[in-house]
């Protein structure tokens, strides 16, 4: 294989890796969400805005 081949190949890799890591949090927030949003403010990714909601 080419190191372009095997460059795509493996972004390809990562780009399945993350789609599977976007489920499993949408579905932690499904099931939890009040967890899921402390830990988003904890870690600082996620902000708290106008009253009782949060941008994530």
């Amino acid at each position: 294989m080419e190191p372009i081949e095997e460059a795509v190949q493996e972004l390809k890799e990562l780009n399945r890796t993350n789609k599977r890591l976007l489920e499993i949090q949408g579905l932690q927030f499904a099931l939890d969400p009040t967890r899921y949003i402390a830990r988003k403010t904890r870690s600082g990714e996620a902000i708290s805005d106008k009253g009782s909601y949060y941008q994530l």
